[in-house]
This record gives structure tokens, C-alpha cells and sequence, in this order.
């Protein structure tokens, strides 16, 4: 189901994706419905302008020696920092990286940690840093990051 974003007296904010079922590559229109949990809906909304639905972004390799650093914070919190990646074309696109941190025993998941941002462009911060709180002490983790 799609992810409520925002969430203001007239407006409504969600973001929709692959992992909703969409398609890259192809037009899309959009319609709303709203309903209340008895069961009541409204009537669904005019489309919306055909969108279409396409990421033609090619990254940069991040700079050689790059790596995600992780510096422990406190006894039950980490930072991590990791550099942020730049656009081959002549924009900055909006970017999301998430973290995510799994204890290494029993490879149970702990928390995912999301930052987003613009690609750097010349004299814009280089690196992202997040920290990840609630860990046990004395405890393995792995950490792994997706653009």
C-alpha cells in the first residue's frame, strides 16, 4: 500500500513506486478515492495529466576509497556516514538512501534509517550522516546501503 508522506488540512501527500506495482517506462494517470473505515467512499476524482513514469538517472562511481564509516556514538547508538553520489547528466536529482542495520546473530532486522537528498554538485556537503539508536552493546552488526 502506498505510504502516507504528508498530511495537511487540504492535502494529501503519498509517494508510489515499483514496489507499489508501477512500471518504469510507461504513461500513467492517476485517480483518488477517499473512504472512512465504515466502509463510506467518495467518488474517484477526474485523472490526473498522463505521467510518464521513467528514472533516467545514471549515478557516478562514488569517489575511489569511498566506503560507509561507522563511528560508535554512545554505548547504544552508531553514526554512519557515506558519500553522496552524483549525477552523470547536468542535474541534481532528488535522492533517498536507505540504511539497513541487521544484528549479524540471527540476522534479525533492527532499524532502517532513510536520508534524502539532492545529489552534491560543487560545494555542497560530500558526505550523508545518520545515526542509528537502540543497539545492544557488545553486539555484531551489518549494515547496508541502497540509493
Amino acid at each position: 500500500p502506498a505510504r502516507l508522506l504528508n498530511l495537511a488540512r487540504n492535502s494529501l501527500e503519498t509517494a508510489l513506486g515499483e514496489e507499489d506495482g508501477l512500471e518504469l517506462g510507461v504513461w500513467l494517470t492517476f485517480c483518488v478515492q477517499l473512504g472512512v473505515r465504515c466502509g463510506r467512499r467518495s467518488l474517484w476524482s477526474e485523472e490526473s495529466s498522463p505521467l510518464f513514469f521513467d528514472l533516467p538517472v545514471t549515478l557516478k562511481e562514488p569517489p575511489e576509497g569511498a566506503a560507509l564509516a561507522v563511528e560508535a556514538a554512545s554505548l547504544t547508538s552508531a553514526t554512519f556516514r557515506f558519500p553522496r553520489l552524483q549525477a552523470l547528466a547536468g542535474f541534481s536529482p532528488a535522492l533517498e538512501y536507505r540504511l539497513d542495520v541487521s544484528r549479524v546473530e540471527g540476522a534479525r532486522h533492527q532499524t532502517s534509517l532513510l536520508v534524502e537528498g539532492d545529489s552534491t554538485t560543487d560545494g555542497a556537503k560530500a558526505n550523508c550522516e545518520v545515526v542509528a539508536y537502540g543497539l545492544a552493546p557488545a553486539t555484531a552488526y551489518r549494515a547496508e546501503l541502497a540509493v
